[in-house]
């Protein structure tokens, strides 16, 4: 079969004389081309109105035409491929002045994703199972149903259908499939296939034939000829039992693209060719941004002049990135080689302006580190624009793209891991156009100028992160000249802690932002009411313990706290949180991790788990039935005697020249 390939290919200017181009075609994706069995090229023809096409297969075979569609400046060819990939195409005119049929090109409902726009209802399934890009979608197993209603209303007409494809798995098969069309004021049609077993209340069922073949891609039509509305809303997908992925679903046909390799001139052979692909127009901060790609790479020349809205540009390949109101754009190419020169000129026709729409968040992240501590942010990006969009995610010089279908289900999360730079910027773009940036600033704990935003401390625009340093608080000898206790207390301890002429530094109650941080904002503003001649008890903040925050984000919050709290004063107990009956356990973690920054840091810890481990329970007890946080005053005295005792002997011990510690 080659040989006769290559013998046709001999023959072709004998064979066809009159012929303009010649073109060589491929297709990328032979499974699909052998499905949908329908294929199109788009030309650059300029004005002329070509009336002699002819398509070759590799075997020589010529295809069937099943319509031209002349636009501006260019022309779609629709044909009937055969089992090839590769295609010869002959272009030009014929003294027996064809007339070729429009041909009714689709539009596509669904492949890959959803609009943003649109109302979904079932549980939608997306599956890397696909015949076309990249996902299928199905429903649960047993009994199955999702649908869609778009926004958009499509109009149609009696010839009209529905076309999908689906593949249905060989274990379990479903009995019966419906494909459901929804139009106009809520009216819904159901087209069936299989067995009668979907019984749903109201509905009327059309049958269109038996269950497709199961273990294989299938195409489906569905007519709309009983579809009395005219329009198509939505499109819904059921299947008793088994699992069905359904590919991509379209109002009429949808042609697979074929990709033009090679344009030979065969009157001119001087004269070049090129491959265009356009992004845009796109709406990006009130500028209307378009991308073009050009290829003239397969025609072989020495030099390649481009002239671009009136701008120069050199090689075969340009990427050129245009700005302004533009409806159309025009090109030049010019060749040169062996001192020949040829031309090609295109007009290309821009489509509708898009808004390149996006969500961008950093979300919760640690808000507490160690010096030389590797920093983790994760941040989630979404595509709310029309079409899928290419991003790149940029931080500390690494570089991330993201392709994101549109729609907030199709976002993604990406944990960078980032060095503690004193600003980190993480920027989103789109090409070179920087859409979105997000700044952390890393800041030392004495740092004021900051608000607490939910999970976040931020400062003007930035967000920020405190540096804990690396600290070891030194006791100095001093008399005490009084004792402050910092934590929760109720207005009846505090008058009995005041009567035993004991300050307490309370938190005041505040609407809830995140009290871990309230706490930590707190001890920022007391540190002026903090002498250094006086004993300091801190005692964990009940607020926070109760929000359960992970132990390792608190034990930062209170190293930090402690770290602000030496810088005033050396002489500081620390308390374990008091137990919390009738379940001690529930606070350990939080016991052992405050236990655990003393013993490193050198502070004094007084274990409130010990103390109150025989019979504590009496203490915090309201009635038979109800505790308390907070221990009652016979309680707190215990506490306040222990206290005493630490610093007596502390006392005794510098008395005689040492510490204890």
């Amino acid at each position: 079969m080659k040989k006769i390939y290559l013998f046709f290919l001999m023959l072709q200017f004998l064979v066809f004389p009159e012929y303009k181009y010649l073109l060589n075609l491929s297709c990328e994706n032979k499974k699909l081309l052998e499905i949908v069995k329908i294929a199109s090229f788009n030309f650059i023809s300029g004005k002329e109105k070509y009336n002699d096409i002819r398509i070759i297969d590799e075997n020589g075979k010529e295809c069937e035409i099943l319509g031209v569609n002349f636009l501006k400046d260019e022309m779609e060819v629709v044909f009937k491929p055969t089992d090839s990939i590769n295609y010869k195409v002959y272009i030009g005119y014929s003294e027996k002045n064809k007339i070729y049929e429009k041909f009714k090109t689709g539009e596509i409902l669904i492949d890959d994703y959803l609009p943003p726009d649109s109302i979904k209802s079932g549980v939608w399934l997306w599956i890397e199972k696909s015949l076309s890009g990249f996902y299928s979608h199905t429903g649960t197993s047993g009994f199955s149903f999702h649908r869609v209603n778009f926004q958009k209303q499509f109009p149609v007409t009696p010839e009209d259908k529905i076309i999908t494809y689906l593949f249905i798995e060989e274990e379990n098969p479903p009995e019966e499939i419906i494909l459901e069309v929804i139009s106009r004021y809520r009216r819904h049609y159901y087209f069936s296939f299989g067995k009668d077993v979907i019984n749903i209340k109201g509905i009327i069922k059309e049958k269109l034939g038996e269950l497709p073949e199961i273990g294989k891609w299938i195409k489906m039509e569905i007519p709309l000829l009983k579809v009395k509305e005219r329009n198509v809303e939505g499109i819904g997908f059921y299947n008793d039992k088994g699992k069905v992925y359904w590919d991509i679903t379209s109002l009429n046909e949808i042609p697979v693209k074929m990709k033009i390799q090679k344009v030979e001139n065969l009157i001119s052979p001087n004269t070049p060719y090129f491959n265009y692909d356009i992004e845009g127009p796109f709406k990006i901060d009130e500028k209307k941004i378009i991308f073009l790609k050009l290829d003239a790479s397969f025609f072989s020349s020495d030099r390649y002049l481009w002239e671009i809205d009136k701008k120069i540009y050199t090689g075969e390949k340009v990427f050129v990135k245009l700005e302004g109101e533009k409806k159309e754009i025009n090109v030049k190419l010019k060749v040169e080689k062996d001192k020949l020169s040829g031309e090609f000129e295109h007009k290309i026709i821009l489509g509708e302006e898009k808004e390149i729409k996006t969500n961008f968040n950093i979300l919760p992240f640690e808000n507490f580190i160690y010096e030389n501590e590797k920093i983790y942010i994760p941040v989630r990006v979404e595509n709310l624009t029309e079409i899928p969009i290419k991003y790149n995610l940029v931080s500390q010089n690494n570089k991330e793209e993201l392709y994101l279908f549109p729609g907030k289900e199709n976002g993604k999360t990406i944990n960078l891991s980032l060095n503690p730079e004193n600003e980190i910027r993480i920027e989103l773009y789109f090409y070179d156009i920087k859409l979105k940036e997000k700044i952390i600033d890393l800041v030392d704990l004495n740092e004021k100028n900051f608000i607490i935003d939910g999970p976040f401390l931020k400062r003007n625009d930035s967000y920020i992160i405190f540096k804990i340093p690396e600290y070891s608080n030194v006791k100095k000898e001093s008399k005490f000249s009084k004792m402050i206790f910092i934590g929760d207390f109720s207005p009846e301890l505090i008058q009995f802690l005041n009567e035993k002429k004991i300050e307490v530094l309370n938190i005041k109650e505040a609407k809830y932002e995140n009290y871990l941080f309230c706490e930590f904002k707190f001890i920022q503003e007391i540190l002026d009411k903090i002498e250094n001649e006086s004993i300091v008890c801190l005692f964990p903040f009940i607020n926070s313990l109760l929000r359960r925050h992970r132990v390792d984000e608190w034990g930062k919050v209170y190293d930090s706290i402690l770290y602000l709290l030496s810088q005033k004063n050396s002489n500081i107990i620390v308390s374990s949180p008091f137990p919390s009956y009738p379940y001690p356990e529930i606070f350990q973690s939080y016991r052992e991790k405050i236990k655990e920054i003393t013993e490193k840091r050198n502070f004094y810890f007084i274990d409130l788990y010990k103390i109150f481990a025989e019979n504590g329970e009496r203490f915090f007890k309201l009635n038979d039935y109800v505790y308390k946080n907070l221990p009652d005053k016979e309680g707190l005295q215990i506490i306040i005697d222990e206290i005493g005792r630490i610093f007596e002997n502390e006392k005794s011990t510098y008395n005689q020249g040492g510490s204890t510690r």
